[in-house]
């Protein structure tokens, strides 16, 4: 059995190997990756990129009613059906390349399959491309729209 005294050593040891071991991802080159499981590197916070620039899905109106403000469709709980799909995420992005290339025929293809399985009827939406920072997105849910289309899922008359 271990003492008391030999349990605060071995700690204190293994706490120091622990720092020293995840200080010493400095010394790795630039292209290698610099975090060694379970020791991960103190310079994470380096690798967050300044700025993103990403499609999204930005919904204005639902049933015929504006809203405040552009909800993201991730962030469109009850809006939406599967707001956190990654097939939702794919055709929105792709959505946004084929208007950026100009190519309407596949954009039109993509809005059906998108408005057929994802959103609601009597939703205006906008495929933008948004740009933020990540942590004062984070934060404060900061971004810029630069550049986007809007589009209208239509009412059904019940």
């Amino acid at each position: 059995m271990i003492s008391y005294e030999e349990s605060k050593r071995l700690v204190v040891l293994l706490l120091v190997a622990y720092v020293t071991i995840g200080f010493t991802t400095a010394l790795l080159p630039g292209w290698q990756d610099k975090s060694i499981l379970p020791f991960y590197s103190w310079f994470f916070f380096v690798n967050v990129p300044e700025e993103v620039e990403t499609p999204a899905l930005l919904i204005v109106e639902y049933n015929q009613q504006a809203l405040p403000e552009p909800i993201f469709f991730q962030d469109a709980v009850g809006l939406v059906r599967e707001p956190w799909s990654a097939k939702a995420r794919e055709l929105i992005q792709t959505l946004r390349y084929r208007l950026d290339a100009g190519d309407e025929s596949s954009a039109a293809k993509l809005r059906t399959d998108l408005e057929n399985n994802f959103l609601s009827d009597c939703t205006t939406y906008q495929i933008a491309t948004v740009t933020y920072h990540p942590f004062e997105r984070w934060q404060h849910g900061s971004y810029e729209v630069l550049d986007s289309t809007t589009f209208s899922t239509g009412c059904s008359e019940d």
